[in-house]
């Protein structure tokens, strides 16, 4: 059923089994679902930036999440520096359950900072590269920083 409405408010209805219409859409882009950031590789991301930058659309969020892309795995590393310098005071000061909780309580505070930092870049605040790596670096020095304060 089509319905045409009219400016003084009538509305004319047709009836009908099947109906071809003329889409200015293409096929494959009514297949093409949007997908988000994180779904997406690197390499695909980077793709789909340059595609909407060259359509005149805003990226900065998506610049964002492709700099988290490669900032976010040295997570790894970070903890390891953070949590080396806890591990070895284990043995004088005798937590093992309260290094293991510091630790912890270390990972979930960057995840909190990591992802504040990513809200200030996708909302402008920040610019997208320095959003996704100022929280590793700062977390990357306060490892640095606490793995040379262990004494020999």
């Amino acid at each position: 059923m089509v319905r045409d409405f009219d400016e003084g408010g009538s509305i004319q209805t047709t009836q009908f089994e099947e109906l071809e219409l003329s889409l200015s859409e293409s096929w494959e882009s009514l297949q093409n679902i949007e997908r988000r950031s994180q779904e997406m590789s690197y390499t695909e991301l980077r793709t789909y930036i340059k595609k909407i930058q060259s359509a005149g659309y805003d990226s900065t969020r998506y610049l964002v999440d492709l700099y988290a892309k490669l900032s976010y795995p040295f997570l790894n590393f970070i903890m390891i520096l953070i949590g080396v310098p806890f591990a070895l005071k284990t043995g004088r000061s005798g937590g093992v359950a309260l290094s293991i909780g510091v630790s912890v309580m270390i990972g979930f505070a960057y995840g909190v900072t990591f992802y504040v930092f990513l809200s200030f870049g996708k909302s402008g605040v920040l610019s997208p590269f320095l959003a996704a790596w100022i929280p590793t670096l700062l977390f990357g020095l306060a490892g640095v920083f606490t793995l040379m304060s262990i004494r020999q």
